[in-house]
């Protein structure tokens, strides 16, 4: 038999089951509003980036902007991106910790 293309894939998607396990995810958590303070701080990381001449995506700014309004850690793997945003707290989780020394 052929290997079913993404096509043959998404068509054979079992789609309630999956919204279903979304809803039953998105209930379990809180969704912080992008409120008009992460507006505004967006506004600030655009212009920062801009005048630095070190731009990002659009959509990393927004969620740049979301984390440091908020004064939350962000965790990602994109840390090359958002680490050229000011103020920002970053954790990634695919990266081994540093030892503790003593240890």
């Amino acid at each position: 038999m052929p290997e079913q293309g993404w096509l043959g894939r998404l068509v054979s998607l079992d789609l309630k089951s999956i919204h279903k396990k979304l809803d039953l995810l998105f209930s379990e958590i809180g969704i912080i509003e992008f409120d008009e303070c992460a507006a505004q701080v967006f506004g600030i990381i655009r212009t920062s980036l801009e005048v630095r001449g070190t731009p990002i995506g659009p959509f990393d700014m927004l969620i740049a902007a979301h984390a440091r309004s908020l004064d939350l850690t962000l965790v990602t793997d994109n840390t090359r991106e958002f680490s050229r945003v000011d103020g920002i707290k970053l954790e990634n989780w695919r990266v081994a910790p540093e030892s503790v020394s003593g240890r």
